[in-house]
């Protein structure tokens, strides 16, 4: 009966647990904000105060410490010297594939007696300090590789690592193993995508790709097609020129099929562009995109435009942000739902960041970053 309530228990704080990383999941976050939310539920959940967690990314040869819920000093010191007489440190514990291809959650008694732990150098000297007693590591899985692991640590007033604990932490490996290669999957596709952005915003042609789906979707906009769609609408008070520009100039011809479109337009400073319009194929069976070029007829040597923000500025990290943000033409609605932030916050993020830039709009911020 006592083993049917201790497994009842742990399903549900499973449970718990696969619930709170399937949001997390839904968020695009950095591997160390993904170690740290991780870490915050494993304890909100099971207990675990005192964790750390390596990963390794495909590409890369070593682990890297990318969260962990321990004081400062202590991962100093095993950083700086107890990392290489830690018996579970992943690499050790690779090495004997006679200890880890059996299982994925080691302690301490898998590769040495108590006895002797007790007597290292590690726990006199490292985890006995810290009132620490008891450790185990979890590793996580993709395929045949070890992507990274688990370190959860116990004080001496706690008890051991049970052996209903051990076989719980083996089916949570598996969880934490799937967690952790699709958060890689798609932390690689941003780095992607941003070094396409990157790349496309130093282009000197604009560059718009739009869906023609009702109602009609931009998914791209470089800061060369902002800059020109901005002077091309003229419209001091524009929050989306992007969007007022495809709905002024383009939506009737492609409304008309009349796709591999081409035209001039003059802005209000008689400064002619050349207007292309490509479609290309179809991402799924339910949308048509189409690729919108816009090239200054009067060269496309004008430089290159980066971001002119003053030395002095004091910006926040969020504020930097959300001028990426507003560069890359987005509404303060997408910008909030990709911050995961309100609406109105946006708001006042954007009257701080104009008050400390000293101008008075969208497009007074657009020319005081963009070098004209």
């Amino acid at each position: 009966m006592q083993t049917i309530l201790i497994e009842s228990l742990h399903q549900n704080k499973l449970r718990d647990f696969l619930n709170k990383i399937l949001l997390m999941d839904q968020k695009t976050l950095s591997d160390k904000a993904m170690g740290k939310n991780l870490l915050d539920i494993l304890a909100g959940i099971f207990g675990y105060d005192a964790t750390a967690l390596w990963i390794k990314r495909p590409d890369e040869s070593n682990y890297s410490l990318v969260a962990y819920r321990v004081d400062d000093t202590i991962i100093e010191k095993y950083n700086q010297e107890f990392y290489q007489h830690d018996p579970l440190n992943p690499s050790k514990i690779i090495g004997k594939t006679d200890v880890l291809n059996k299982k994925n959650v080691i302690t301490i008694k898998d590769v040495m007696s108590f006895q002797e732990f007790i007597k290292s150098k590690y726990y006199c000297e490292f985890l006995c300090k810290g009132d620490y007693l008891y450790e185990t590591v979890i590793y996580l899985r993709y395929r045949d590789e070890v992507i990274g692991c688990l370190g959860i640590l116990k004080r001496k007033n706690e008890l051991d690592f049970t052996e209903e604990e051990i076989k719980f932490m083996n089916t949570l490996s598996y969880f934490l193993s799937v967690f952790t290669n699709k958060h890689f999957s798609v932390s690689n596709l941003m780095e992607d995508k941003n070094l396409f952005e990157s790349i496309s915003n130093q282009s000197p042609i604009g560059i718009i790709v739009f869906d023609i789906n009702k109602p009609i979707s931009i998914r791209y906009i470089n800061s060369s097609a902002l800059r020109y769609t901005v002077e091309l609408m003229n419209d001091l008070e524009i929050q989306a020129p992007g969007e007022s520009f495809i709905a002024k100039y383009i939506e009737k011809e492609i409304a008309c099929k009349q796709f591999g479109m081409t035209k001039t337009l003059l802005s209000v400073k008689n400064k002619p562009y050349f207007i292309n319009v490509v479609p290309s194929h179809s991402i799924d069976s339910n949308s048509l995109m189409m690729y919108v070029y816009i090239i200054p007829q009067n060269g496309i040597d004008t430089a290159v435009k980066t971001p002119n923000i003053e030395v002095g500025a004091n910006l926040t990290e969020r504020q930097l942000e959300i001028i990426n943000c507003v560069l890359q033409g987005k509404t303060n609605s997408e910008i909030a739902g990709e911050l995961f932030i309100s609406v109105n916050t946006v708001k006042t993020h954007l009257n701080n960041i104009y008050k400390e830039l000293n101008v008075v709009n969208r497009l007074g911020l657009y020319s005081k970053l963009i070098n004209e």
